[in-house]
């Protein structure tokens, strides 16, 4: 149940990925984002816990201003019969 009082906040963007780097000589460019994660595997990684020693997470929100936590969950997502 929402309130008139409740923020209203949505997401834009939500990227997460392996590696980000900063060209110091080009600073007009911001920050590049690398090995985006479209999917963990422990088999293709190589962790057999499914162990990523860093993700970084690139979010852009745009709705009512203010302060905001974020949280952000990793789920094991299970293939069923049909692959989905």
């Amino acid at each position: 149940m929402t309130t008139d009082d409740d923020p209203e906040v949505f997401c834009r963007h939500f990227i997460v990925c392996r590696t980000v780097w900063y060209d110091s000589s080009s600073a007009d460019q911001g920050y590049s984002l690398g090995r985006l994660v479209v999917n963990l595997d422990p088999a293709i990684d190589g962790n057999d816990a499914g162990v990523v020693p860093r993700l970084f997470a690139f979010v852009q929100l745009f709705g009512t201003p203010d302060d905001y936590d974020l949280n952000v969950r990793l789920v094991r997502v299970r293939v069923d019969a049909e692959g989905e």
